[in-house]
């Protein structure tokens, strides 16, 4: 959704709110917003939320769990760092918008998603994955330069229904300082130990910020940064800040990050699979698929320093195999 301006330490006019629209129509069949009467859960149509008092300037991750064809839930995130979830039901009266976390941060400038979170299904629960920071001040000079952004992972377990008795996971640490909330694990400089709610990565680059949206692929979640450098008179050369492309794993917090050539705001990066044929002498050809990341950081040469290379992916799948026995009693 859009809005017209971006706000530093207030709540926003415009664009605070989550829509689904009759694609014929465009009639709007559901919404959520910001009211003053409500809470951070709601029911029906149109929903009010006194928490949603923030724009959401990044797309809606859609999901579907039981991969039946039909979306299930909704996430969002906002410029107040907030994360919202929405359970889609049979009737639009039990359509339900949570919020599952909270994450800005107190202090005079919050922490921003100007991206969507990125949702990774698994058996016991739902990781959703989001990068923060100010896209939109950039400047060495900005009051965002001064917000220690982080990369969460929280563990969304309310995977077998609505989430009607989901506690807000929270981040009230101060925005200038690296400290631990409470309902978090600090993975920082540690392999995560599968307790808490989760867990963070804080970016310790001075002013290191989230530019782009978190891509999952293969088990890691790729993303970039840039953080402004303070500009030299020993060279005519335009200062675009330092750039850098992570990856993550989501599990474990396990994490690397390359310096990309030519500093800016790297683009969002893109993950795939590429079908390769090959025809031996005999004539006879195999299929083979090739999964690739472009803008992880990755690869080899040129591409391992560029926010555009490209990199095969190692997926990490185990392959150790063992055997399994049954047998059929016959009379």
């Amino acid at each position: 959704m859009g809005h017209r301006r971006w706000q530093i330490d207030a709540s926003d006019a415009m664009g605070r709110g989550i829509m689904v629209l009759d694609a014929v129509t465009g009639d709007v069949v559901w919404q959520a917003k910001y009211g003053a009467t409500g809470g951070a859960t709601c029911k029906g149509t149109p929903c009010q939320l006194s928490e949603m008092k923030y724009s959401i300037p990044a797309d809606i991750t859609l999901v579907d769990r039981n991969y039946d064809g039909l979306i299930d839930r909704l996430y969002a995130a906002d410029l107040g760092g907030n994360l919202w979830r929405v359970d889609l039901a049979t009737s639009i009266s039990d359509w339900q918008v949570t919020q599952i976390a909270a994450l800005g941060g107190t202090g005079t400038t919050k922490r921003k998603f100007f991206f969507p979170p990125d949702v990774v299904v698994t058996k016991n629960f739902d990781a959703v994955v989001a990068i923060s920071g100010d896209r939109e001040h950039p400047l060495l000079s900005n009051t965002a330069n001064s917000v220690v952004n982080r990369f969460y992972m929280i563990k969304d377990t309310q995977v077998s229904g609505p989430s009607s008795s989901w506690v807000t996971v929270h981040d009230d640490t101060l925005t200038t300082a690296n400290t631990k909330p409470a309902d978090l694990y600090n993975a920082t400089a540690s392999v995560y130990d599968n307790s808490g709610r989760g867990f963070y990565m804080s970016l310790l680059g001075s002013g290191e910020k989230g530019v782009n949206a978190p891509t999952t692929f293969g088990g890691s979640v790729y993303f970039g940064t840039n953080r402004p450098i303070a500009s030299t008179s020993l060279t005519c050369q335009a200062n675009l800040g330092e750039a850098r492309g992570y990856t993550v794993n989501f599990v474990t917090g396990a994490s690397k990050s390359t310096v990309f050539d030519g500093g800016g705001l790297p683009p969002s990066p893109v993950t795939g699979v590429v079908e390769i044929t090959h025809k031996d002498g005999n004539g006879d050809t195999t299929t083979s698929y090739v999964p690739f990341v472009i803008g992880g950081g990755g690869g080899t040469g040129a591409d391992a320093k560029s926010a555009l290379g490209g990199e095969r992916v190692m997926i990490p799948i185990p392959t150790t195999k063992r055997r399994t026995y049954w047998y059929r009693l016959r009379d």
